[in-house]
């Protein structure tokens, strides 16, 4: 299953697989095994699944031909951290608990 819903410029994305039919509750209803959930509004797009969350910024106003890189937080040099607007939030034993991305 996938569907789609444009609200006021932004779109969401639903896509479904592996639905299987359960008792549960008592009467057979469609569970569903994955999700994909896609976001887009403006220049920022969002997938999300079981065990990815995907933000990618619009690059339309780079360069043709620069070269795009990716790496975790401790491989990119602490001076050009300072270029990625991005907090981290974790708990006292430094477990992750979310993202802030500022634009």
């Amino acid at each position: 299953m996938n569907d789609m819903i444009d609200f006021h410029g932004a779109s969401v994305n639903v896509d479904v697989h592996n639905s299987y039919k359960s008792t549960l509750v008592g009467r057979g209803i469609n569970i569903s095994a994955e999700r994909i959930v896609n976001v887009r509004e403006d220049n920022v797009a969002c997938s999300i699944d079981q065990h990815l969350i995907h933000i990618k910024l619009s690059d339309k106003d780079r360069k043709p031909g620069k070269k795009r890189y990716g790496g975790f937080p401790w491989e990119i040099r602490r001076e050009d951290l300072k270029h990625f607007p991005v907090l981290f939030d974790f708990d006292e034993q430094h477990r992750f608990l979310g993202l802030t991305i500022f634009r």
